[in-house]
């Protein structure tokens, strides 16, 4: 079985048209609305939690790097 890293990040975010989007190397991701969490932020800051989207670290993909699986805005939802 394949392990799945999930990699947790406190970030900044944007709101476009009315959709979240965070910085991850210097690119600008979309935030699935399903993918946000709607409850009360309890540390106050903005996490996203990520995987990459490459099998390895030598494949290339035509699509994002990174996939978004969940994320809590600081100011809760």
């Amino acid at each position: 079985m394949d392990r799945v890293a999930l990699t947790p990040m406190v970030t900044g975010y944007d709101m476009r048209r009315g959709q979240y989007w965070v910085p991850i190397e210097c690119e600008w991701y979309p935030i699935p609305r399903e993918a946000v969490i709607k409850t009360a932020n309890p540390v106050g800051e903005a996490i996203a939690w990520y995987q990459s989207q490459s099998r390895s670290e030598y494949e290339v993909t035509a699509g994002p790097k990174y996939g978004m699986l969940c994320f809590v805005p600081s100011d809760g939802v």
